[in-house]
């Protein structure tokens, strides 16, 4: 037998559809028929009559659209997804590093370069990446042979700069 839930569903139910109602004239109010499907699924209710169209944009409870978030990553050559697994496999920060930037060919943040490293599958303990990877980003740029170099709050490879001095 199953435990009771100390959230009483029907009680959540109700405000719910009081709170659609208040609403409706309003707007569309896809979240919150969204929120009564839901919950009419965990009670049982066998006729789950309201199910919000997969081809229709969410709308926001104030009526404005819905604006989709910015994506994640920044653009590899518009082909950030296709961004191998292991493509960062074995390799220290600094090395994974440069390879990202001979593949993006262009500067990037640091914040860049971490998500880029995260994706293709850099291993790392670190509680916070970003502050790690800037670390051994400047540490690595204030070597004088270093093929890093940083351009104001950018990372680029000296190769690219080769007369810059740091």
């Amino acid at each position: 037998m199953e435990p009771e839930s100390p959230i009483d569903y029907k009680l959540v139910l109700a405000d719910l559809e009081a709170k659609l109602a208040e609403h409706k004239a309003k707007c569309k109010c896809a979240e919150l028929e969204t929120a009564i499907s839901a919950v009419k699924r965990i009670l049982g209710y066998a006729d789950v009559s309201i199910i919000p169209s997969v081809s229709a944009p969410p709308a926001t409870l104030s009526g404005a659209p819905f604006i989709p978030p910015p994506p994640e990553l920044p653009s590899w050559n518009g082909q950030t997804e296709n961004l191998p697994d292991d493509a960062f496999f074995k390799m220290s920060t600094a090395e994974a590093a440069k390879k990202y930037l001979r593949m993006v060919k262009k500067k990037k943040s640091t914040r860049d370069i971490a998500l880029a490293l995260e994706r293709g599958g850099f291993a790392h303990e670190s509680k916070n990446f970003y502050v790690s990877l800037w670390n051994v980003l400047n540490r690595e740029s204030q070597n004088e042979d270093s093929e890093i170099i940083k351009i104001k709050t950018l990372w680029a490879l000296r190769e690219w700069y080769p007369d810059r001095r740091q």
